[in-house]
């Protein structure tokens, strides 16, 4: 089992590759109090970016190792040991669930200070449903910490809620895509707005959707226009200029590499809020932009065209509203400030 403080640099080819590794991970969340009872909680002695140079460097080496998550272990001990047995090809005894209280031969140096209430314990006990409220004053450490955290346990064993199997896409090689969110271009899976934002509270976001053929974005220009005026007729503030959109959408374009047969949907949300609620005027942070571009091709036949087919049902006219859309409350709002 590897503990971030017993990492040794340039561990020898041998081991690594021919050992058999596992990492044991808990949610700093959990960890964080009683840690800090200890010794000053800090995001070095956390040990977490610890834990993934190792598991990368295992990786690298083409040993992963399995990743067992503290809270699995608590929850059902027998069905996270069988599992992480499994993963080591070792045979899982039922003698691991119990064992004698007090010291042990093995114990390290550390054992009297980290060790107490294990050497009371002759088992594993139940993780506390409610935990007290968690200190302001590691709030830092945490929000440091929880993204090492939470990579490794992508990759930890699930027995509580297993992870669904992972779907296919309709274009493989949109697995690997970068995203322009806010200010910044971010990885498929790192691609995602905060739950303040009013595309999340509402709905309350303004989209378009650009085609890319031979080098070029289709109808750019007239896109945008419609883009702008939407965000004008919901009255979103600090709004990116034009200039700023399309620098925007270049970037994404070209860091992927995508020149042709590919679609962008291009969101402005009215943006982050100072707390949840309905009312624009917690909009203080500005518009969130989103330039999700993908490898998609042709919907269409262009060089044949289309056929159209009429509809007898008539669209309400631009004056009425639809009641069940919550943006309309929030152009209320605006229209009452």
């Amino acid at each position: 089992m590897h503990i971030a403080k017993q990492r040794l640099p340039g561990l020898s080819d041998e081991l690594i590759k021919k050992g058999k590794h596992f990492i044991l991970i808990r949610n700093p969340l959990e960890s964080l109090q009683s840690f800090d009872k200890v010794l000053p909680s800090s995001f070095h002695e956390l040990g977490l970016a610890d834990l993934v140079s190792v598991y990368s460097e295992l990786c690298a080496a083409g040993n992963p190792p399995a990743i067992i998550d503290a809270s699995e272990l608590q929850e059902d001990p027998e069905a996270a040991l069988s599992g992480l047995c499994e993963d080591l090809d070792i045979p899982f005894l039922a003698s691991m669930l119990k064992w004698e209280a007090g010291p042990k031969s093995v114990d390290g140096i550390w054992a009297p200070w980290w060790y107490k209430s294990v050497h009371k314990s002759t088992g594993f006990s139940q993780a506390v449903k409610y935990r007290p409220p968690f200190p302001p004053l590691l709030y830092d450490v945490l929000e440091q910490s929880l993204p090492f955290y939470n990579m490794l346990k992508t990759h930890a064993r699930r027995t509580r809620f297993p992870k669904l199997p992972k779907p296919s896409l309709p274009v493989p090689s949109n697995e690997k895509i970068l995203v322009w969110v806010g200010d910044e271009i971010l990885t498929r899976d790192m691609a995602m707005v905060s739950v303040f934002d009013s595309v999340v509270q509402g709905g309350d976001s303004v989209w378009e959707g650009l085609r890319i053929y031979k080098g070029k974005v289709f109808k750019l220009e007239e896109h945008l226009d419609r883009l702008f005026d939407s965000a004008k007729a919901l009255a979103f503030n600090n709004v990116p200029t034009r200039d700023e959109v399309k620098e925007a959408i270049f970037k994404t374009l070209i860091r992927n590499g995508m020149f042709d047969n590919a679609h962008i949907r291009l969101s402005l949300t009215r943006g982050k809020k100072v707390t949840s609620g309905m009312s624009p005027g917690f909009n203080l942070y500005g518009c969130t932009l989103i330039v999700l571009a993908e490898w998609k091709p042709p919907v269409y036949d262009n060089t044949k065209g289309i056929t159209l087919v009429t509809a007898t049902t008539r669209r309400n006219s631009p004056n009425v509203r639809h009641t069940c859309n919550p943006v309309i409350f929030i152009t209320c709002s605006i229209f009452l400030q």
